[in-house]
């Protein structure tokens, strides 16, 4: 839906991307953690990691930030991943 809402929306001078973030220090992201057999405490999963600590929503949000300034202007139907991969 996103990459046709981009198509059909730019000529209107909107654009639209999607954010798709892995593990994120959340309650979900605890519960899904717990869920897998990763144990109680997401702080466990940092070894796992690529830059050796969990994602938090402050990451995820500095990718939103960006991509509504004035320097993500012409970033459209992208879908970025979060994961440090």
């Amino acid at each position: 839906m996103a990459h046709t809402l981009a198509r059909e929306e730019k000529p209107n001078g909107m654009r639209v991307n999607m954010i798709a973030p892995g593990l994120v220090d959340t309650d979900m992201g605890r519960k899904i953690v717990e869920a897998t057999g990763g144990g109680t405490d997401i702080r466990k999963m940092e070894a796992n990691m690529p830059f050796g600590f969990v994602c938090t929503p402050d990451d995820i949000a500095a990718t939103a930030t960006h991509l509504c300034s004035d320097d993500g202007r012409y970033i459209t139907n992208q879908r970025i991943t979060i994961t440090g991969d």
